[in-house]
């Protein structure tokens, strides 16, 4: 199944894992450069955000809060998160937004579409998109669409949204996303099938002021991700579970089974999440 595709990807990772050259080297380094200076930046962010969306509340037999400040309410906190992290409704991306790509990228290689082999990127499309997601200064043109959208968040000060910028260039990972398709694909496998969560991004406060949590409690799967076809297609036909099916009969059951439920790409997408 998928024969072309498949050798397409073999091909792709032969090419994409070859010894860097110097000047690969060298831009490597930049974007490193580039995404240090965007993680303190977003640090020093959710850091003011977590101190502004947190209200003050005196507690019997603690000390009282060092801030005497009203509370806000849920719906002025949601929106300082919503625009000023989340960038929403704001084109000036914020350093979260344009490192959550960065890092939904380099995942999403690990979860590529079967079916779209030819998106998968060649090494160079790969460092200069990242430079474009990392380093800012891609030239915008705004159609209709955009004038609804603010540049700024509404509820950051002016000074500190154009420091960002002066700083860190301008990206619209948004404009990105619809521009360039890979882009777009690797937005659809971060947020829609495999929900990817980078802890040092999410809480990054934390990381940069004590370098992560003290102690960690989970439940975690203790079974083995594993490919098994009888699993994926046993509930469409119980004979892949219920029988010792020969190769043979397997093949011709699984061609019978694609063209009676149409599901194909299910099958491809087990395949991806498992292997």
């Amino acid at each position: 199944m998928a024969g072309r595709e498949l050798q397409a990807i073999k091909a792709w990772r032969q090419e994409f894992c070859q010894p860097l050259t110097e000047d690969e080297g060298t831009g490597l380094q930049e974007l490193s450069d580039a995404i240090d200076e965007l993680w303190d930046e977003h640090v020093k962010m959710q850091a003011r955000i977590r101190e502004r969306t947190t209200d003050p509340m005196r507690v019997w037999g603690q000390p009282a809060p060092e801030s005497e400040r009203p509370p806000t309410t849920t719906d002025w906190k949601d929106r300082v998160l919503q625009q000023e992290m989340f960038s929403k409704d704001v084109r000036a991306s914020s350093p979260y937004r344009r490192l959550k790509l960065a890092m939904d990228y380099w995942c999403a290689l690990w979860f590529w579409p079967i079916e779209k082999a030819d998106l998968l990127p060649s090494r160079g499309e790969f460092l200069l998109e990242l430079s474009l997601i990392l380093r800012g200064d891609v030239l915008e043109v705004s159609g209709p669409a955009d004038e609804q959208m603010q540049l700024f968040p509404s509820t950051q000060p002016r000074e500190e949204a154009r420091h960002l910028i002066d700083a860190f260039g301008f990206v619209n990972v948004d404009k990105l996303c619809e521009t360039y398709p890979r882009l777009a694909l690797v937005r659809e496998i971060a947020e829609d099938r495999q929900r990817f969560l980078h802890w040092e991004l999410e809480f990054a406060d934390l990381f940069g002021k004590r370098g992560g949590f003290d102690l960690m409690l989970g439940n975690p799967p203790w079974i083995k991700v594993q490919w098994n076809e009888a699993d994926v297609l046993g509930d469409s036909d119980p004979s892949f579970v219920l029988r010792s099916l020969s190769a043979t009969e397997a093949g011709n059951r699984r061609e019978h089974t694609f063209q009676r439920r149409g599901n194909s790409t299910l099958y491809l997408e087990a395949h991806e999440a498992a292997s």
